[in-house]
């Protein structure tokens, strides 16, 4: 009597819901607000000025999977295309990964995701590889020890997988 706590019972086989609020941890705790997970559809891109530069394929899988606890984002990313053919564009030659599914915090210290294989032209790439996001936004840019140029790489298999953890804003 006289106390704001309540005590929650849940019967088997029972889901509790939340409208509002979150669960909160102890009395001066964060609150857990959200809770999601699901599906998207990377795609990768050329870096352009106007958007066009969006590569074709022959036969090609892309897949993501992702689970979201509050503002914490674990993601993984697979991307294949048998005969990738990157349009003539304007701007800089750099590879995009698009469709991500949130809009990540981009200031520094910038956030990526490491790259567990990569090939391009039926080469691995060995050179530490990762998806990095720079500013706050739904795509990253595949960096190796240096920016990879698309330029030469037309009509080539192209293979990425990444995976770990991103905080969105």
């Amino acid at each position: 009597e006289g106390s704001d706590e309540v005590d929650i019972q849940i019967a088997p086989n029972a889901v509790m819901q939340f409208n509002s609020g979150g669960i909160k941890f102890g009395s001066s705790g964060e609150t857990l607000s959200s809770y999601d997970e699901g599906t998207f559809s990377p795609y990768i891109q050329k870096n352009d000025s106007n958007g066009s530069g969006q590569l074709s394929s022959g036969s090609q899988t892309r897949v993501g999977r992702y689970v979201r606890v509050g503002n914490q984002v674990a993601i993984w990313i697979y991307i294949y295309m048998s005969a990738a053919n990157a349009p003539a564009t304007s701007g800089s030659n750099a590879w995009l990964v698009q469709g991500l599914p949130f809009t990540f915090r981009g200031s520094q210290p910038y956030q990526f995701l490491p790259c567990g294989y990569a090939m391009i032209s039926s080469s691995h790439i060995n050179q530490h590889v990762r998806l990095q996001i720079n500013n706050s936004t739904d795509s990253g840019i595949i960096y190796a020890r240096h920016t990879i140029d698309s330029n030469n790489n037309n009509g080539n298999v192209i293979e990425f997988t990444f995976a770990g953890v991103l905080e969105i804003n």
